[in-house]
Parts: structure tokens; sequence; C-alpha cells
């Protein structure tokens, strides 16, 4: 098993959402930004290439104002194709991700732990 550990939180789908229609290139020049940084600490917390893998993502946010489907769903996206940048996984496809659990808490500390066990 290894562990993935990003600091603060992510983008949510709402602010997605909000990017895409404020200007065609927002949402892009921000996904381009997290991707990046997602490969970067992939690359400093040593995290190894593999194949196929289960996720078990854990959401530590200060408060329950927003709403789990929009944390997990904007964490994902950004987490996987910032896998797929820093050479963890080849793609982001069927043969790559296997299963994945998300899970809530709250914690003053906003973090996001991703175990990522290779199957």
């Amino acid at each position: 098993m290894q562990l993935l550990i990003i600091e603060g939180r992510l983008l949510d789908i709402n602010e997605i959402i909000k990017l895409s229609k404020s200007h065609y290139a927002a949402y892009s020049t921000s996904k381009k930004e997290y991707t990046q940084l997602i490969a970067y600490l992939c690359m400093a917390q040593k995290i190894k290439p593999m194949k196929r893998i289960d996720f078990i993502f854990k959401h530590y946010r200060k408060n329950k104002q927003m709403n789990k489907d929009n944390i997990a769903g904007g964490a994902q996206k950004l987490v996987f194709d910032g896998l797929q940048l820093g050479g963890i996984i080849k793609n982001d496809g069927w043969s790559e991700i296997g299963n994945f659990t998300h899970k809530f808490y709250i914690d003053k500390n906003e973090r996001i732990e991703v175990e990522m066990e290779e199957v």
C-alpha cells in the first residue's frame, strides 16, 4: 500500500463547473496546476508506478458545508489525472483504475489522504 497526502483541498465539482463557465481556458489552467501539483507530490513522496490500483480517498474537511459528492468528484478527477501525469499509472481507464471508496472526516487540518493498493 502506498499513501499520497495532499495538504489542503482540491477543486470540488461546483468550482470546476464555475471555472468552466467563466472563461474557456479557466478550468484548463486550474486543472493543469492541480495535476502538476499532484505529480510533484508523487515524486516528493516517492510514490512508485503501479499497473492497476484500488483507492481509498480519505477527505478531511473543516466542516460539513460542502456536499460529499462535490468533494469526491473533483478530487478524484484531479488525482487520477495527476497520477497519470506523474507516471504512476499509464492511463486512468478501466485497465488501471480498480475500485475506489471515499471516506469523509472533520478535522481542522484539511487534506486528502489517498491510499493506493496495487491489485
